[in-house]
């Protein structure tokens, strides 16, 4: 009797399934904060005035920091879980490795998500400095794209040119 009773402890036939339903749920939460992460970090990347201190930017930073917390308690609780030896029971083991397996995969949909907003950050940066300074090198690019404080060239950029005249190339139509 004293078995039944205890529901959360170790002797719960069903503790570590319940484990795994837990992490799954866990799982499902950090999928549906890589959706709304992706949704914020397009605004950034359409936001012309954002820069690494605006709040859209803060927003990607701190959701990005929220999952990063989350993924760790999930590592370690299915680490746990797996360190259990009731996680080799015939009865448990392939709900332990699906949800290992699950982690695993929403770990990496993170990880390509931070890499491709990266790049895209980079390219939009490449392609700010391009405007504001056609006749730079490919190098010197790179320099500011690899250079994280220059987040906001377009933004400066366009705010100098209301200070000094634009030059027109010479085949500018002239109005």
């Amino acid at each position: 009797m004293l078995e039944m009773t205890n529901m959360n402890g170790a002797n719960n036939p069903n503790r570590i399934l319940n484990d795994c339903r837990s992490v799954d749920q866990g799982i499902d939460e950090i999928e549906n904060d890589l959706r709304r992460l992706k949704s914020i970090q397009q605004r950034a990347l359409d936001d012309p005035n954002a820069s690494s201190t605006s709040p859209l930017a803060r927003e990607v930073d701190i959701t990005t920091q929220n999952i990063m917390t989350k993924y760790t308690g999930l590592v370690q609780r299915v680490r746990r879980i797996k360190q259990d030896p009731e996680s080799g029971n015939p009865r448990n083991a392939p709900q332990v490795g699906k949800v290992d397996r699950r982690l695993k995969t929403a770990i990496n949909q993170f990880q390509q998500q931070e890499r491709d907003h990266r790049k895209a950050m980079q390219d939009q940066i490449a392609r700010q400095y391009r405007i504001v300074r056609p006749d730079a090198s490919d190098a010197e690019v790179r320099e500011v794209v690899e250079d994280t404080s220059n987040q906001q060239i377009f933004s400066d950029a366009v705010s100098s040119a209301h200070e000094a005249p634009l030059a027109r190339p010479n085949n500018a139509l002239v109005d």
